[in-house]
């Protein structure tokens, strides 16, 4: 039983690091409505496991990490210009065609105000003050005016952005908490 729990786990791990960091991005430097993602790219050097020394670098882009399009969502609403309840409108319709929900920014446009968002050593501040998984991920969305994106089909998966662009976030999902960026990722719980 034990070991069905632990092989469990482990491909609820790859699972979610599959989704987060690993599948590539099908988009372009121009999302599907044609909107430019003009990030420059970050070199990512890959060190060999059994010394220091580097064995590849490779240019990534925010698109590269932007596999299920929520960037380019988040991006297009923040570039319309429409009236309050247009942008919510237009919100609600992308958020049922991507099946997912873009609680900030649903908060922001209601409070027509940008809202400050978490950094690094704060949500690892929640995680060492908090032990258990759903009141972590309950109270850092909270702090940070509500999920960047939620998404998941029968598995909830949480994304907090800690940069604007979302090239580095926090993944919640399956009781697990991970930091990513264009240049690393972690497991913080």
């Amino acid at each position: 039983m034990k070991m069905k729990k632990v092989l469990c786990i482990t491909i609820g791990l790859a699972a979610l690091l599959l989704v987060a960091f690993v599948i590539p991005s099908v988009a372009n430097n121009m999302n599907s409505d044609g909107i430019a993602l003009t990030s420059a790219p970050t070199t990512v050097a890959t060190a060999s496991p059994t010394s220091a020394k580097i064995v590849s670098a490779e240019a990534k882009k925010i698109e590269d990490v932007d596999t299920f399009g929520h960037i380019a969502v988040v991006e297009r609403i923040r570039t319309f210009s429409g009236t309050k309840e247009e942008k919510l409108s237009k919100l609600a319709y992308l958020e049922t065609e991507k099946s997912s929900s873009y609680e900030r920014l649903r908060n922001e446009i209601e409070q027509e105000k940008k809202i400050k968002r978490l950094i690094l050593s704060e949500v690892k501040e929640f995680i060492a003050n908090n032990g258990e998984y759903n009141e972590i991920v309950k109270l850092l969305c909270e702090a940070h005016g509500g999920a960047d994106v939620r998404f998941g089909s029968g598995i909830d998966y949480v994304e907090i952005w800690l940069s604007e662009d979302g090239s580095e976030r926090i993944l919640m999902g399956l009781g697990q908490i991970y930091y990513g960026s264009l240049t690393e990722s972690y497991r913080l719980y």
